[in-house]
């Protein structure tokens, strides 16, 4: 069995209208979540990194100011994993792996801190995006000075999804061999995202699903973020799909516990088993 903490790493804020159509214009408070779990023969790992110093600094000259513009960044330096780690009697270097669902600033900043850790990551995704910089790598929301070269060249890439399929979200990539973590594509927001089926964890059933939607009422009344984001998406259309996806997949498996990276209901789910708050 897994264990599973879901860990939240700062906040930006949004107008609801624009991560929910017919949503209000009132900007909300929303979190940047991550998780840590412990595997039982691959040790501790990361899905995703969150907020970080590394991108407060980054993002103090242009043009990667400009993602502040986009997404304010309300971080306390307490609040980054490697400091949270203390409370459960690890350190940075207790860190084995790392699951990246995609490479933009708010999932990848924390890269630095855990360089020893074997990095997860959609193949596609890092060859679309390794070139970038300056304004064009801002567009799509990536830091490649946040992306150290060793965990590149020591990454286990996914490239396919062969294996068991989950319902309505199709194929699978079975990254230890034992069925425990299971990556699955999630296109349309992010270059190569993927999200990480949990199916033994000490909470049941977890689905880990990054930014495949913003809001959990996204997929479960299906509505999908306003067309003004569509300058920000990858691929509208595949992500209007993957929330589709998610739908059947939540009415499918209806005990399946779906995480999303900056849900409120999730941070607010992972504070009620955690008896924490932030």
């Amino acid at each position: 069995m897994l264990t599973i903490h879901i860990l939240n790493t700062g906040f930006t804020t949004s107008p609801e209208a624009l991560m929910l159509r017919g949503g209000k214009w009132q900007r909300r408070r929303i979190p940047v979540l991550t998780a840590l779990i412990h595997h039982p023969t691959q040790g501790w790992g990361l899905f995703d990194t969150g907020y970080t110093q590394h991108l407060m600094d980054v993002t103090r000259k242009m043009p990667w100011f400009l993602q502040r513009v986009a997404t304010p960044l309300i971080f306390q330096p307490e609040w980054a994993i490697n400091a949270q780690l203390p409370r459960f009697g690890l350190t940075a270097q207790d860190i084995r792996w790392i699951f990246l669902s995609h490479f933009h600033g708010d999932h990848h900043s924390g890269l630095p801190d855990f360089t020893h850790a074997q990095l997860i990551a959609n193949q596609t995704g890092w060859q679309t995006l390794k070139e970038l910089d300056g304004l064009a790598a801002v567009r799509k929301a990536f830091f490649p000075m946040l992306v150290p070269h060793t965990m590149i060249e020591n990454a286990h890439w996914i490239e396919q999804f062969a294996g068991q399929a989950l319902p309505a979200l199709g194929k699978t990539h079975d990254l230890w061999g034992d069925g425990l973590g299971l990556a699955i594509p999630l296109p349309g927001h992010a270059i190569g995202q993927m999200g990480l089926y949990l199916p033994a964890t000490q909470r049941g059933a977890v689905l880990l699903g990054a930014d495949a939607a913003w809001l959990s009422r996204a997929y479960r009344e299906l509505r999908p973020p306003s067309s003004l984001t569509n300058f920000i998406a990858d691929d509208p259309a595949a992500l209007r799909r993957t929330l589709q996806a998610l739908h059947d997949f939540a009415r499918a498996c209806p005990d399946v516990a779906i995480v999303l990276s900056h849900c409120p209901e999730s941070k607010d789910w992972g504070e009620k088993r955690e008896g924490l708050k932030s």
